[in-house]
């Protein structure tokens, strides 16, 4: 799932899109490892502290390649918790979410599994839509339609699925 979003973000990027990837899986965030960077910051720390969003937001710079003229920016989840729902939902996750908007043609959101966790559905309210990444192998047919149907529930228009192989 993660690797999904960071690969959809970096080709966004490269077609020469405003991207800013945000890494909402608090409890398990696992982007910062596949962009090769190590924040001493995140999200967390934004939405359960008083910090400038801000001090979150990594530029591509050296992350990619070295490709420092990609339109990349990453927010990082920072330390994982054991339950950031209520955090995801908040006033100030939607203020972040606006205001990235703003200044990205793209806003990916890399949510924790779907049907899992309520944290997906939560973020659901900040989203246009939702692809829906299944790990082949792995998920059994009754997780996913199990997270097909919060998400029907949610509202948010899923705009495809991904069967990932290892």
């Amino acid at each position: 799932k993660s690797t999904i979003a960071v690969n959809l973000a970096i080709s966004l990027a490269k077609e020469g899109k405003r991207v800013t990837l945000v890494d909402c899986d608090l409890r398990n965030p696992s982007d910062s490892e596949l962009m090769g960077v190590e924040p001493e910051i995140g999200l967390i720390d934004y939405l359960d502290g008083d910090i400038d969003f801000k001090k979150c937001i990594l530029p591509s710079n050296n992350m990619i390649d070295g490709q420092e003229s990609l339109k990349l920016y990453f927010i990082p989840g920072g330390k994982a918790v054991a339950d950031g729902s209520n955090l995801l939902g908040s006033d100030k996750m939607k203020e972040l979410i606006d205001v990235v908007s703003n200044v990205s043609d793209y806003v990916i959101l890399d949510s924790p599994p779907v049907g899992l966790l309520t944290d997906a559905s939560v973020l659901g309210q900040f989203a246009d839509c939702a692809m829906f990444i299944v790990k082949k192998d792995f998920a059994k047919s009754q997780h996913i339609m199990d997270g097909m149907e919060h998400l029907a529930e949610s509202s948010i228009p899923v705009i495809g699925c991904v069967l990932n192989g290892e």
